[in-house]
């Protein structure tokens, strides 16, 4: 397994293991969720603006730009992508935190190869959606 800042990349798992553990934090957060993923030969990354950010005025600006506007996003999320190669899993998550909620899970069920959990913070509360082809969860 290979840990590139957060991307994460996990092959073949070793002998008497059930698969590769990995945490994904709450939004807002270091805290990481309860449940983990258990992967085998997948790629993982998360996009968010939890480490890379700039408060300005009263208002946090993330490092990743929306295409569309120019201009940093400030409504970002956690979303953590699972695909099978790291260049797909960091470029998806990085779209998926920029689209809006509706937008973004219509748009992971046309990557077939891809999984994603996607937290969600609203008014202080974390809601997690996944696709349906989303790997198990240990404890």
């Amino acid at each position: 397994m290979i840990d590139a800042g957060g991307d994460i990349v996990a092959g073949k798992i070793p002998p008497g293991m059930d698969g590769w553990k990995i945490a994904i934090n709450l939004p807002e957060t270091e805290e990481p969720m309860k449940r983990k993923l258990m992967i085998e030969s997948k790629a993982v990354a998360t996009s968010g603006d939890l480490y890379q950010y700039i408060e300005l005025n009263g208002n946090r600006y993330s490092h990743i730009i929306n295409p569309a506007t120019g201009y940093a996003v400030t409504n970002l999320r956690n979303v953590t992508v699972i695909t099978d190669d790291s260049a797909s899993a960091d470029g998806l998550a990085t779209a998926l935190s920029i689209f809006p909620k509706k937008q973004a899970i219509r748009s992971i069920t046309k990557f077939s190869s891809s999984e994603v959990p996607l937290e969600i913070l609203k008014n202080n509360h974390s809601y997690f959606y996944r696709s349906h082809s989303l790997p198990s969860f240990s404890n």
